[in-house]
């Protein structure tokens, strides 16, 4: 007997649909070096930005920009995929991050 999770049809081809879009997302920095401008295009800014891997890496900052989020809260993203070493823009989970022009170096440890 095949279980799969989540249970929800629906669920399940969002989450097939969100893993294409990070799929597609990666291949696209292997092959460029970088997100394209249309990934970042709307991209909220996170500012302010430490490293935060509790049992995933994350990013912790100060966000502006993001249509879920309260502007000019600090916040905790979804796991962390990719980050440039300058810290210009980072893809998470959900999306696309650029990274504020004040944060500092990334920094930081598991805890």
């Amino acid at each position: 007997m095949t279980i799969v999770f989540p249970h929800h049809q629906d669920s399940l081809a969002g989450l097939a649909a969100r893993l294409r879009r990070l799929a597609n997302d990666l291949d696209r920095l292997v092959a460029d070096g970088r997100p394209s401008a249309a990934d970042m295009a709307g991209a909220p800014v996170l500012s302010r930005v430490r490293m935060d891997a509790n049992q995933n890496p994350g990013l912790r900052g100060v966000v502006s920009g993001h249509p879920d989020l309260p502007e000019g809260e600090w916040v905790d993203t979804t796991d962390l995929y990719a980050v440039d070493y300058h810290g210009a823009w980072a893809r998470t989970w959900d999306g696309w991050f650029s990274l504020g022009p004040k944060s500092p170096p990334l920094r930081g440890r598991p805890r």
